[in-house]
Parts: C-alpha cells; sequence; structure tokens
C-alpha cells in the first residue's frame, strides 16, 4: 500500500498480479496483451509498446527513482527485466522474473544465457520462454503467467558467486556493474 501511495496510484491495485516490463524496445514490438484481464497490472518502465494501446490496467513511467524501481521489483509476482544490473537486482529480490538481455551485433549471447538459466536451475518451459523472448519471437502476458509458479527460488547466499561471475563477463567485454 506504501509504494502504491507513493506513485499516486489506486489502492485496490494491492490484490492483484503486478508484471513489472522494463524491456528493450524491440523486445516489447514482440510482445502482446494475449492473457490481460482486470486481475494482471503491467508497469511499464523505460518503454512501453507502439503497436497497440495500452489497457486501463497498465501503467506507464518513463522513468522511475533506482530505490521505488527495486521496491516495485520486490512487490510484483513477475517481472520482465532488460539488461545485467536489473537482473541482478531481479536475483537479488528472490522473486520471479524473465531476463531480456543485452544483444549486442551478435545476438543475445547464449553462453550466459545457458548459465543464467543453470544457476536459476530452470524449468523447460521457463528456459523455452526465455529463449523466445531473448531470440526476438513473440511473446504475451498468459506466457508469463503460464511460468510464474515455474521460478526456482535462489538462495541469498549463492547471489554473490553469480556475481562474481557475471562481473568476469562483463569485465571482458570491457563493460563494468
Amino acid at each position: 500500500v506504501q509504494w502504491l501511495e507513493k506513485m499516486w496510484l489506486p489502492l485496490d491495485l494491492e490484490g492483484k498480479i503486478w508484471i513489472p516490463i522494463f524491456a528493450y524496445g524491440e523486445t516489447l514490438k514482440k510482445f502482446s496483451l494475449i492473457g490481460q484481464n482486470e486481475d494482471t497490472i503491467l508497469f511499464f518502465i523505460g518503454d512501453c509498446p507502439t503497436n497497440y494501446q495500452l489497457p486501463i490496467t497498465s501503467y506507464y513511467f518513463p522513468w522511475l527513482p533506482r530505490d521505488d524501481f527495486w521496491d516495485l521489483i520486490d512487490l510484483a509476482d513477475i517481472s520482465a527485466l532488460r539488461g545485467e544490473i536489473s537482473s541482478l537486482r531481479g536475483l537479488m529480490s528472490g522473486r520471479p522474473y524473465l531476463w531480456d538481455m543485452y544483444k549486442g551485433l551478435g545476438g543475445w549471447n547464449q553462453e550466459d544465457s545457458r548459465g543464467f538459466l543453470d544457476f536459476i536451475s530452470a524449468k523447460k518451459e521457463y528456459a523455452k520462454l526465455h529463449d523466445r523472448i531473448n531470440s526476438g519471437q513473440e511473446w504475451n502476458i498468459a506466457d508469463i503467467l503460464s511460468i510464474r509458479d515455474d521460478w526456482q527460488r535462489v538462495s541469498r547466499e549463492e547471489i554473490p558467486d553469480f556475481r562474481k561471475t557475471l562481473e568476469k563477463t562483463i569485465d571482458k567485454l570491457g563493460f563494468s556493474l
């Protein structure tokens, strides 16, 4: 309720399914509202789909302060998050999320993707959706909801090891966290 009040949003959203979507523009072009109902609330952050009008059960934030964004991830039922920093925050929250990986000149890094899927002990359906999103295929709300319960909770003790591995991989490419 406090987050809703802070964001000036209706308090009756509290009992709904929250899905923040912070995805790359190209990924959003492949996202549809199939499976949307009045109990599913979408929060688009940064970008939002341009190929259809957002329903009244969706909210668009062109920008959110980092702490408010982190709080939203912590409160969400499942998130779709882009990039390494947001993915790491998704892991730290212990909440289920899908990772929209950065796509460089050669596309998405399938080796890092496999490492991530192994790390979270992803089930087959989760891995299929992860691959569809990252390879530029169609995806929708029904897909997200279908894998929400497939998430394998990762213990907080395992996160620092994954972070070190992720940092080493990024540092090899000349980036840093």
